[in-house]
Parts: C-alpha cells; structure tokens; sequence
C-alpha cells in the first residue's frame, strides 16, 4: 500500500501521512514542504507502479495528475 511505502521511510512518527494527507499532496497549491517533498520522491523512487495505480483508481485521482506532480521534482 502506498501509504505504508511512504510512512516506512519516514523515522518520525508524528510526521507520517494520513491518507487524507497523502491524497492532498497530489492537489497542493501551495509550496510543499520538506516532509512533502520526501514523500513524493519516495514515491517516485521506492513505491511500485501497482501501489501507485492501485492508490489513483481507488481515490479517484488522475493518473496524468499524478504523473505531473512526480516529474515536477
């Protein structure tokens, strides 16, 4: 699961993601911050491309989104 993938590389625990948090990091306006930054380059880096269209088919997130936001790092 991409939530677990994410969380697992991150040591503190008080900064882990939410799934809400996870799903808003795809929809940021705003600069994102370092913890953002991290989680969107484990993605890019670590989670495999099933967790991560497994995670945009069930919350309803476009894949060209998606796609977007990690080649934007």
């Amino acid at each position: 699961m991409l939530l677990s993938t994410v969380n697992c590389s991150i040591g503190n625990k008080k900064k882990h993601y939410t799934l809400t948090g996870l799903k808003k990091l795809f929809y940021k306006r705003e600069d994102l911050s370092t913890y953002d930054k991290y989680a969107l380059k484990t993605i890019k880096n670590e989670a495999l491309q099933e967790e991560i269209e497994d995670f945009t088919k069930y919350y309803k997130i476009s894949p060209k989104r998606v796609h977007e936001v990690l080649l934007s790092l």
